[in-house]
Order: C-alpha cells, then sequence, then structure tokens
C-alpha cells in the first residue's frame, strides 16, 4: 500500500513538472516572439486625386411666352429657339443628360405645353420622368442624354409652346422650367 501511495505521489509530481514545464516553455516561445516580431510602417503618402472634370454650358435666347397662345406644331417649330451648348473642358469622355425641370410656379398642366429639342417634338408629358434636381420643383423631364468626347461641344435648340389642343381650362396659367444639365465621367 506504501508503494502505491508513494507512486501515486511520484505520478503527480511528474505531471506537475510536466505541466509546469510545458507552460514554461510557452512563456519563452512567447516573449521571444513578441520581442523578435519586426512592425514595419509605410514611410511615404498613399495619393489618390482626380483629373479635370468639368463642362460648360453656354446659353443665348431665353424663352419668354408671356401672353402666349395655343398655336400649331409648325408654327411652334418656326419660334426663336432657346439655344445652349455643353462643352467637356477635359481630355476624358463625359456622359451627360439634359433635363427640361417645371418649376415649383408651375400651373399649366404637363399635356399641355408643346416641348422641341432641335427637330423633335412632343408634349412635356411624354418626355422620360427624370430625378428633379430642385426639392420643389414640380417635375423633371429627360430630354436627351449622350456622351462628349475629350473637349467635345453638343448644341441643343430648345422651343417651348401652348399645344394647339389646348382649352380655354388652360387660361391664366404659366410654364416656369429650368434646364438642368448632369455630367458624370463615362
Amino acid at each position: 500500500m506504501k508503494v502505491e501511495v508513494k507512486e501515486k505521489k511520484n505520478k503527480k509530481i511528474v505531471i506537475g513538472l510536466l505541466i509546469m514545464i510545458t507552460l514554461s516553455i510557452m512563456v519563452v516561445i512567447g516573449v521571444s516572439y513578441a520581442y523578435w516580431q519586426v512592425t514595419k510602417t509605410q514611410e511615404t503618402n498613399n495619393v489618390v486625386a482626380t483629373g479635370c472634370f468639368n463642362v460648360t454650358l453656354t446659353e443665348k435666347n431665353p424663352i419668354n411666352l408671356a401672353s402666349a397662345y395655343p398655336i400649331s406644331s409648325t408654327k411652334g417649330m418656326q419660334t426663336t429657339p432657346y439655344e445652349f451648348t455643353i462643352k467637356n473642358t477635359c481630355q476624358y469622355n463625359t456622359a451627360y443628360t439634359v433635363n427640361l425641370e417645371s418649376l415649383a410656379n408651375t400651373t399649366f398642366a404637363n399635356t399641355s405645353i408643346r416641348v422641341a429639342l432641335n427637330t423633335t417634338h412632343k408634349l412635356y408629358n411624354q418626355y422620360d420622368v427624370a430625378t428633379k434636381y430642385y426639392s420643389t420643383s414640380k417635375e423633371s423631364r429627360k430630354l436627351v442624354s449622350g456622351t462628349l468626347q475629350a473637349n467635345g461641344t453638343v448644341t441643343y435648340s430648345l422651343r417651348l409652346w401652348v399645344d394647339e389642343a389646348v382649352t380655354t381650362s388652360e387660361t391664366n396659367k404659366k410654364f416656369e422650367s429650368k434646364i438642368i444639365v448632369t455630367a458624370t465621367t463615362s
């Protein structure tokens, strides 16, 4: 019996020593790793910069249809157009969209105003709906979109008139609008 107790005691001592040796080795390895670990940091800055991105809008002949009355499309296409030119002043291609936005003071129905861009004309409500630029605007319609090459230009002629099918219910109303050009790199 004494031998068994002594063997158990020796076994416990051996296990305890193994555990302590293992822990000591782990501590030495951990300290050595932390001591010998090499950390390097970048010495120069990372720089991200954009190149030129700009378009210009040149305009002439603002439209003023004070005391306007319904006219035919033939007569509407003979009116003096509002002309505007979009120019890409950079070395990158630029995608653009031209919207006509009816402003907050507009009281005309969107089915009463005819819009002609260059030689194509249709009622304002027949153009695709676009995202409004001004939160207070009534609505925005996409007139055209395209791509301008580097240093390229495009000129548009815009005509607006009261459609000949409008009835007297549209008397004493107004249509206030702005051209909105949105450009993104392409």
